[in-house]
């Protein structure tokens, strides 16, 4: 960021948030509420062949999201990147999504849902592949890109698929039960390895393991998924297009105002473009007799004011904050930051179990309302996080966070599908799905900026009072942050040892000072979050 001197978060590890996607709360409710708690039932022979099929596809697509945080900064400093194009990677799974989410299940209507989650198996290979044999980071952008965007259609066609094909009440909920547990396992155990393939070998076999995935899922589909039916949705694709389109530049031109300024070439290029996508979208819209995308779920219910929750909420991401701290502030490396990930996300299906009960007994509102709630405190609890802080702190605040975060989508999901008028789930669930990816870009763009700043401020005040402040300090910090000991970098920048050793430290306090700002930040959005869910709520109680 613009301003900062010599703050630039680099290294290997940092824990991939679930996406959305794949979060398994979103699994435990679609379940939920499209069965109930009914009991469990037998799976005919091909609704098992179609669940397996199905679980190997959740798998696949849930690898790169898994260990995306841990390759993205050793890529971007491995193919020379800055902090800017760092931290549009981080924004890019989500684009990508904004740009195919209306246009999946529209596609999967006109040219069959096997054959359309058959193409999407080859370009999520093609783009682990590119990824991985990238010689430049452009190469491994374009690489991104493909991943992100076959991802995100073969989550929506799947879950579709799953849907029609298991109609039966008790059928489905043993089905939805099955797939809920795989991305919870593959979030668990796939950056284990990758923590250790990044401490000693290099980020390129990660990526590795995603081609591999990639290729298990061409093979799941040739082998389980069953043959499409023989009619076709003829849907408009124009509207679904546009729409993505829309999304996608409006929140790139957010980004690039907050990097160059309003009045700067790219920001006003990415204005145009979001205006003319917008006017050809509407202008679409009114003019099909029947156009793919239905807007009758957000008239309905307070609907709108729900995604504004569901925006809101993936602002904060202290997943990937803390999981620096745990690099860069206590020492851990990227194995042991991994290990160290397995309980927050065990974590995460616990909370989205108590969720599910407490939705049994005290219905939708209150739930959302105590899980946010949660969350915010949760969020304040990392002012109690310091330089000296045992490890075991840090652990547990990050098994709150994943407890009520995920536990908080639970209520939030329900309302949002419980609100939609008969006929529009699947509108419902695109407009939340689509609410969360620009929650989740947004998210990149506010918080760095302020935790950014924050951590800059600290340490120039930090260097400057130790008479340190100059240009090779920052050098200095940014090859510590990059694995360089004090010593070689004493001998590097003939400075005195006990020099370096200050500047680390007060890169270290400086980091603490961020994450501080992160907690702060994201506690008075949640706080907000909560409240517009209340009075969103009690005007429609009878939606419980």
């Amino acid at each position: 960021m613009s301003g900062t001197i010599g703050i630039r978060y680099s290294g290997a590890a940092s824990s991939a948030r679930p996406q959305s996607g794949s979060d398994v709360e979103g699994f435990l409710v679609m379940s939920d509420r499209a069965v109930g708690l009914a009991p469990a039932a037998r799976l005919s022979h091909e609704q098992r062949r179609l669940l397996i099929g199905i679980c190997i596809m959740i798998a696949a697509v849930s690898m790169a999201p898994s260990t995306y945080n841990f390759v993205l900064n050793p890529i971007v400093e491995g193919l020379g990147g800055s902090q800017t194009e760092e931290d549009l990677l981080r924004q890019l799974p989500s684009i990508a999504a904004l740009l195919v989410i209306f246009l999946a299940s529209t596609l999967g209507g006109r040219i069959g849902q096997r054959r359309l989650i058959f193409i999407g198996s080859f370009v999520l290979t093609f783009g682990c592949l590119v990824v991985t044999v990238a010689p430049t980071l452009p190469v491994a952008t374009a690489g991104l890109i493909f991943i992100s965007a076959a991802s995100s259609t073969l989550a929506v066609v799947g879950l579709g698929l799953l849907s029609s094909r298991i109609v039966d009440p008790a059928a489905r909920a043993t089905a939805f039960a099955s797939y809920a547990l795989v991305a919870p396992i593959v979030y668990m155990a796939l950056p284990v390895l990758a923590g250790y393939l990044l401490d000693h070998r290099s980020w390129r076999l990660v990526t590795t393991t995603w081609i591999i995935g990639a290729l298990a899922l061409i093979w799941g589909v040739w082998r389980y998924f069953p043959r499409d039916d023989e009619s076709r949705d003829s849907g408009e694709l124009a509207t679904p297009i546009l729409a993505g389109l829309t999304l996608a530049a409006g929140v790139q031109t957010i980004t690039a105002i907050n990097n160059s300024g309003l009045a700067s070439t790219p920001a006003l290029v990415r204005v145009a473009v979001t205006i003319a996508s917008a006017i050809a979208l509407a202008w679409c819209y009114h003019r099909s007799a029947r156009p793919s995308i239905s807007t009758a779920a957000l008239k309905h219910g307070g609907m709108l004011v729900l995604l504004v929750v569901v925006i809101v909420v993936p602002f904060v991401n202290l997943w990937f904050y803390l999981t620096l701290g745990y690099q860069y502030v206590f020492g851990m490396t990227a194995a042991q930051t991994a290990v160290l990930m397995v309980p927050p996300q065990l974590a995460g299906v616990v909370g989205a179990l108590i969720a599910r009960r407490f939705i049994q007994q005290r219905g939708i509102t209150l739930t959302g309302v105590v899980m946010l709630i949660g969350l915010a405190v949760t969020l304040l609890l990392t002012l109690l996080i310091a330089v000296e802080s045992p490890i075991w702190l840090v652990v547990a605040i990050m098994a709150l966070y994943a407890l009520t975060s995920v536990g908080a989508s639970v209520p939030i999901t329900n309302a949002i599908m419980n609100t939609a008028p008969l006929g529009e789930e699947g509108s419902a669930s695109a407009f939340r799905g689509a609410s969360i990816h620009i929650g989740t870009a947004l998210g990149v763009v506010i918080m760095s900026t302020i935790v950014y700043s924050a951590a800059a401020a600290s340490l120039t005040q930090s260097l400057g009072s130790e008479g340190l402040a100059s240009s090779q300090s920052a050098q200095i910090a940014e090859s510590i942050r990059s694995g360089t000991s004090a010593d070689q970098a004493s001998s590097i920048y003939a400075v005195p040892v006990e020099d370096v050793e200050q500047i680390e430290s007060a890169q270290q306090y400086a980091m603490v000072d961020g994450l501080h700002a992160h907690g702060l930040a994201g506690a008075v959005f949640i706080g907000a979050a909560a409240a517009i869910f209340w009075f969103a709520r009690r005007r429609h109680s009878s939606l419980d």
